[in-house]
């Protein structure tokens, strides 16, 4: 992959679905584009994505395990609490550094 330069992500509105003993799971789609240094190519990709969390997580210690879902897979979050204590719409916000 060639190097990028203003990488740029936009996330579609995130949508909570309710699932089964506590867990939850917040979707969006993410929208990256960017500009190719090399050659000023503009890009732009998207992706389905899930984080599944525990609606009894203590906010007070943080949001628990929380595993990211796309297509290609299930993954851990590594230290989940680093972008927030309890897994909502700003935690998905911050993971992907969008204000």
């Amino acid at each position: 992959m060639e190097p990028l330069m203003n990488t740029t992500i936009a996330l579609s509105p995130i949508v909570r679905s309710n699932g089964v003993m506590g867990q939850f799971s917040l979707g969006t789609v993410a929208h990256y584009s960017g500009v190719c240094d090399a050659t000023g190519e503009r890009w732009e990709s998207s992706s389905e994505v899930a984080f599944v969390g525990s609606a009894y997580a203590d906010p007070e210690i943080g949001p628990g395990y929380v595993i990211m879902v796309t297509k290609e897979g299930q993954y851990p979050v590594s230290e989940p609490s680093r972008y927030g204590f309890m897994l909502d719409e700003q935690w998905v916000r911050r993971f992907f550094s969008v204000a």
